[in-house]
C-alpha cells in the first residue's frame, strides 16, 4: 500500500475528534478501499485508537 499524502493525512486526522473510512473518502475523494487503507495506517501509527477516536498528544 502506498500511501502518497500520509503527512496530508495525519495532520488532518489530528485535528479531528474522530475519524471514519466515510470522512476519509468525503475529505480525500478516494475509494471505500483506499480509504481503508488510510483508516489502518492512521491506526497502525497509532494516531487513531478504538472505533476511530484520535488520540491526543498527551495520551
Amino acid at each position: 500500500m502506498m500511501i502518497i499524502k500520509s503527512v496530508k493525512l495525519e495532520n488532518w486526522a489530528k485535528t479531528q475528534k474522530r475519524v471514519t473510512i466515510g470522512r476519509i473518502r468525503k475529505e480525500f475523494n478516494v475509494s471505500e478501499e483506499v480509504a481503508q487503507d488510510y483508516y489502518d495506517y492512521l491506526k497502525n501509527t497509532g494516531i487513531i485508537g478504538r472505533m476511530g477516536m484520535v488520540k491526543s498528544e498527551k495520551d
